[in-house]
């Protein structure tokens, strides 16, 4: 399936380079550390690792843009603990390193964004909770000016949430954008349609009165939907980019194979494989998947936009399912989650129990057999492995949503309440796969 016109757009990667990081010495911006190290080793230090995160910006830049990837979300953690009330401290002292990294970025045609995690809620009831959003806010935005980014680098930030009142959040919202971010912080901010309290739909009026943009996700687009498709939204969508002179950004994720429950189809899988239809051509398309600017580089063969640099590539990972733990722990080229190796010893504390759970599953199993009753425990690695082979692909769960949200949208048309996208309801071992239509 091909996207709406040949894609002259952007594609972009967030945070951290699988490539670069597992170099020797690694490159890479988020260096971090705990209060008790902050507390054991003195802020000197702390300032020592953020001074390496951005000295590590401009190769990260300049690997993207020889991979003709223009198009980069920085790490939140360059700074560690910088907004914190405190052991909060001032990134000034790295003005010209920071300036430096932007000179690089503007001559290289490599778009720089943020988006603060979702701790930062512009509609807290909590002063407190407030009043350090907006710290951290302020920081993310003080980052790109000092590095004396344009108007295209934006920080997004979900809506938060609800408190069981979203039209009363929404004005709180409002309220803090209008009184309480500098200008700068505004001019920066976007928001994003987010998969469990703020639809694309229910962000929208705010946005248009505002002026704020909106950056449309297409997978909280399906497990939160508005009543509108994205084919009817992208006008207003796009009219808020274009009235900002702001070139329009969105995102893009799927699911993970086997996904069923919603906390399972919220995570997102190791690459994407479609453009959707909705994308317009010149847009820039953040693809928010685990294997980072490996996930670029996929797309750019599947749609043949650009032929990358084989000394590039990674395999993919042959181990794609709804286990995930995050990042990877090792990134040795072999494109799966492995772990480094561990020097020949005894079974490790987790491996015991698992040799104990399994042979409490067996003895069960066993005196179920021999009473005559039926075995009703948990599975053991047998009926595991069948329930793997089972398993729905990531593009199976990705129709599956799709479905389930055109379902909630003729709802929410017709006046009924929203029901979940997902599969809480269906059995764990695959009766979605089973579901007749």
């Amino acid at each position: 399936m091909q996207p709406r016109g040949p894609f002259t757009g952007r594609l972009g990667y967030a945070c951290l380079n699988t490539v670069l990081r597992g170099q020797k010495p690694p490159v890479f911006c988020s260096r971090n550390v705990r209060i008790k190290t902050i507390e054991e080793k003195g802020m000197d230090y702390v300032r020592d690792l953020a001074r390496a995160n951005v000295a590590d910006l401009i190769p990260m830049i300049e690997w993207s843009a020889a991979n003709n990837i223009h198009f980069l979300r920085l790490s939140s953690e360059i700074f560690p603990f910088a907004s914190h009330l405190q052991y909060g401290w001032d990134i000034s002292f790295l003005q010209a390193e920071l300036k430096a990294a932007g000179d690089v970025a503007k001559r290289l045609g490599v778009r720089l964004t943020m988006h603060p995690g979702q701790f930062c809620q512009l509609g807290a009831k909590s002063s407190t909770v407030l009043e350090a959003s907006l710290r951290e806010f302020e920081h993310h935005c003080k980052t790109l000016d000092l590095m004396e980014m344009g108007p295209d680098s934006i920080m997004i930030l979900h809506g938060g949430g609800t408190y069981g009142d979203q039209a009363a959040t929404l004005e709180r919202i409002e309220n803090t954008i209008t009184t309480r971010l500098s200008a700068s912080a505004r001019a920066r901010l976007v928001l994003e349609n987010d998969e469990l309290s703020y639809s694309a739909e229910e962000l929208l009026p705010l946005c248009e009165k505002l002026s704020v943009p909106l950056v449309f996700d297409w997978h909280h687009d399906a497990l939160r939907p508005s009543s509108l498709t994205p084919t009817e939204l992208m006008p207003r969508i796009l009219a808020i980019f274009h009235k900002r002179g702001i070139r329009p950004k969105f995102h893009l994720s799927e699911p993970r194979a086997g996904a069923m429950t919603l906390r399972a189809r919220r995570a997102h899988s190791d690459r994407c494989g479609q453009l959707p239809l909705e994308l317009p051509s010149d847009a820039d398309l953040m693809l928010e998947c685990k294997d980072k600017e490996q996930g670029v580089l996929h797309m750019y063969r599947i749609y043949k936009l650009f032929e990358p640099d084989v000394a590039s590539l990674r395999p993919e990972a042959d181990d794609a399912t709804t286990r995930t733990s995050g990042r990877r722990t090792k990134l040795d080229g072999s494109g799966g989650s492995s772990t480094s190796p561990r020097k020949k010893a005894g079974p490790t504390a987790k491996e015991q129990e698992r040799s104990l759970i399994a042979r409490t599953i067996a003895k069960a199993k066993e005196v179920a057999a021999r009473t005559g009753r039926p075995y009703t425990g948990p599975p053991d690695e047998e009926d595991l492995a069948r329930l793997r082979q089972a398993e729905l692909s990531s593009r199976d769960v990705l129709l599956d949503m799709r479905k389930r949200a055109d379902a909630v949208r003729a709802d929410l048309k017709a006046g009924r309440p929203r029901t979940s996208t997902a599969a809480e309801d269906l059995d764990e071992a695959g009766a979605l796969a089973e579901e007749p239509e």
